[in-house]
């Protein structure tokens, strides 16, 4: 009995240490794993001062550590090189948004502080009477010549800014592409038989829903900048196709051609090929920039296909239009039969019924004997003395009065009085076809006067 018991003590005291010492052991063995863990631990808490390895660790875990640690610096470094590239992008932005403000103010100045000396200065030339000798009219046409490019630069980077700045609002009407064609066709002729280039337009029986005024000064550049690049004995034609379920309006020429490597730039302001010294006569390189910022307008782009030596082509889609169903009418009235019937034309054009008389004649004919009263009188009136102002003045006292608008090459004072009695708009002769757009848009119905 005595020994049964010395034994089972003896037992339970030897479990009791084999307990103890396997406790032990497995206290060891976490403290030896926490350490080793701890340099993981603390690489993924981004704590770097923590992460040297203990000795013991095993090498793929203190290897594993330092890789933790290189990827945390790594990311911390990103991170700050985005913050300081996010502030230097908002720095830029600040700064591009200033310049684009401080250009509209000085655009907004210049064209305000300089068109009025140009206009002074226009009008003082008109009135001077004609000189004596050739060479000083030479002087005063040269002179004249000048005043007329300022203004023309001038004009396209107002345009310019004014498209940027988003004044310019587009107002679509279905345009007939046919009279266009031939007003602005007419309005080139004449430069095209002096520098011996064949101008031709083919418009088919298209029509177009868009801007007619915007549409019209778009092409009007874009074939100023084909008879520039065409030498003599070249041809530019202007035409129209059906393209997809619109219209493809191109303007093709036989010049020069573009290499590729210029043909990214050819849309950008003042930018020009072969023209180091800068000749006003082959342009300021504003043309074609002011015809892709109206295209955009337009809802459109101006497409280039061109080569060296083989001549361009720059095109632009539109959406086919049906005929309108009414339209204004309007009177045209000029002495110059041509010049009358592309006036006609391009009134046509922007949605009116529009009839030329070519004498004092015609135009009392047509007031008195058209089926519906005129909408809109535009004539060309260079003499103070001509029959039509009396019928002008006789059909403003008619309920609603027409819209009136007079063309003149020379405003001269009577010819001012006259207008301002009328209540007429005036302006220039031959008119571009944004100049004359922006005059019909200004230029309410004159009120009826009492007889």
């Amino acid at each position: 009995m005595d020994m049964l018991t010395a034994v089972l003590g003896g037992g339970a005291a030897a479990g009791l240490g084999l307990l103890a010492g396997l406790t032990l052991q497995g206290r060891r063995l976490r403290q030896a794993q926490a350490r080793a863990l701890a340099p993981l631990l603390a690489a993924a808490q981004d704590d770097d001062t923590a992460c040297a390895p203990a000795p013991g660790t095993p090498a793929a875990l203190a290897e594993l550590a330092q890789r933790i640690v290189e990827w945390r610096r790594r990311a911390r470094d990103m991170q700050a090189q985005q913050e300081r590239m996010a502030v230097e992008m908002l720095h830029l932005i600040q700064q591009g948004e200033g310049a684009l403000r401080a250009r509209q103010r000085m655009l907004d100045a210049t064209g305000h502080d300089l068109r009025q000396p140009l206009q002074r200065m226009q009008l003082a030339l008109a009135r001077l009477p004609p000189p004596p000798d050739p060479e000083a009219e030479a002087a005063l046409a040269s002179l004249r010549e000048g005043i007329a490019d300022i203004a023309g630069v001038l004009d396209g980077l107002l345009l310019l800014a004014r498209c940027e700045a988003g004044a310019v609002q587009p107002q679509a009407a279905d345009c007939t592409l046919e009279p266009l064609f031939a007003a602005l066709v007419h309005r080139h002729a004449a430069a095209a038989a002096r520098a011996g280039i064949g101008l031709h337009w083919r418009a088919g029986r298209f029509a177009v829903h868009t801007d007619p005024a915007l549409l019209a000064d778009l092409l009007e550049r874009l074939l100023d900048n084909a008879l520039r690049a065409t030498p003599p004995g070249g041809r530019v034609l202007l035409a129209a196709r059906r393209h997809a379920d619109g219209v493809r309006i191109e303007v093709r020429d036989s010049g020069i051609g573009i290499a590729p490597v210029h043909q990214p730039r050819v849309f950008d302001e003042f930018f020009q090929i072969g023209n180091p010294e800068r000749d006003p006569r082959r342009g300021y390189g504003l043309g074609l920039a002011i015809a892709a910022r109206l295209a955009a307008l337009l809802g459109t782009r101006v497409e280039l296909d061109s080569a060296l030596h083989r001549g361009s082509r720059f095109w632009l889609a539109l959406p086919r239009a049906d005929a309108q169903a009414t339209r204004p009418h309007a009177l045209v009235y000029d002495r110059d039969p041509a010049r009358a019937a592309a006036l006609a034309g391009l009134l046509a054009s922007w949605g009116h019924a529009a009839q030329a008389c070519t004498s004092p004649a015609q135009l009392q004919a047509a007031l008195a004997g058209g089926e519906a009263r005129p909408a809109l009188l535009l004539c060309a009136l260079e003499d103070a003395d001509d029959p039509a102002w009396l019928l002008l003045d006789q059909e403003r006292r008619h309920r609603p009065a027409p819209q009136m608008v007079v063309l003149c090459r020379q405003p001269r004072p009577e010819l001012l009085a006259r207008c301002a009695r009328l209540g007429a708009r005036l302006g220039p002769l031959p008119p571009a076809p944004a100049r004359l757009r922006a005059l019909l848009a200004s230029s309410p119905a004159v009120p009826a006067c009492a007889p």
